[in-house]
C-alpha cells in the first residue's frame, strides 16, 4: 500500500508522540525532523505531540521507555533508541491503523 491509500485508509486521527533528550542528540534532532515532515505528510490524519526532555518524562515513565529518542504511536512504543527511516516510520504509522 503507498502513501496516498494509507492516508485515505485512516478513518481517525494517529496520534504520535515523539520523545526527545534535552539538549537533543543527533537522532533526536533527525527523528524531530522527520517526525514533522510525516505531520505534513499525513496532515490530519496524525496528530503530533512532541515531548523533548522534562516536558515528556511523567510519560516516559508510563510508557517505560529506556532510551530517546522513541516514537509512541497510539499507545504503543513502535521505535526507540533510533532515528528510523521514512519507510520504516510510515510503516510504524500503517500497523497502528491496522492496515499493514
Amino acid at each position: 500500500m503507498d502513501v496516498d491509500e494509507l492516508i485515505e485508509e485512516i478513518e481517525e486521527p494517529i496520534e504520535i508522540e515523539v520523545f526527545t533528550s534535552e539538549p537533543p542528540c543527533e537522532g533526536c534532532k533527525e527523528l524531530t525532523k522527520l517526525s514533522r515532515e510525516i505531520a505534513k505528510i499525513f496532515g490530519e490524519k496524525v496528530i503530533l505531540i512532541e515531548l523533548p526532555g522534562e516536558k515528556g518524562m511523567e510519560k516516559w515513565e508510563e510508557y517505560e521507555l529506556t532510551c530517546a529518542p522513541a516514537v509512541v504511536i497510539g499507545e504503543v512504543v513502535r521505535i526507540m533508541g533510533v532515528c528510523p527511516s521514512k519507510e520504516t516510520f510510515i510503516t510504524a504509522i500503517a500497523e497502528s491503523a491496522g492496515l499493514a
